[in-house]
């Protein structure tokens, strides 16, 4: 890996894809045990599978569930995957990584990665110092 990579962006977008991942996580565990609770809970109603209550619901429910868990896992996985671009450090992957990272941060909603890819946009590669030979002396 180069020497020279925008270490900012990189982290940013590092960050953002792993908090992205646990939040999508955190949320889906939640939402289950959500679930399940109100499904065990309903007044007056026997609730063995298929005895007076509708599973129609509940599918709707783990499907929103199951969704929500890999929009965020992919689009998680997608900033990590244009942070370890960005740290390169070759200005054409940098630069596809801003590009993936900031579609995955508009779509994933993630602040911190949308700086991260802006920053990445922003990074010009150091220039490397040409040779110029001394002037010749005076005669």
């Amino acid at each position: 890996m180069a020497d020279e990579y925008p270490r900012g962006a990189y982290l940013l977008l590092l960050i953002g894809g792993i908090l992205e991942i646990i939040v999508g996580i955190t949320v889906v565990l939640a939402a289950a045990v959500y679930l399940m609770v109100a499904s065990y809970s309903a007044p007056g109603r026997i609730m063995a599978l298929g005895q007076g209550m509708d599973m129609l619901p509940m599918m709707w429910g783990a499907a929103c569930i199951v969704i929500y868990i890999l929009w965020f896992i992919i689009w998680g996985s997608l900033m990590i995957v244009a942070a370890r671009w960005i740290k390169t450090g070759n200005a054409d992957n940098v630069h596809k990584g801003a590009i993936l990272g900031l579609i995955a941060s508009i779509l994933g909603m993630n602040i911190i990665s949308l700086i991260g890819a802006i920053l990445a946009f922003t990074w010009k590669p150091p220039q490397t110092a040409e040779y110029v030979p001394p002037p010749p002396p005076p005669s």
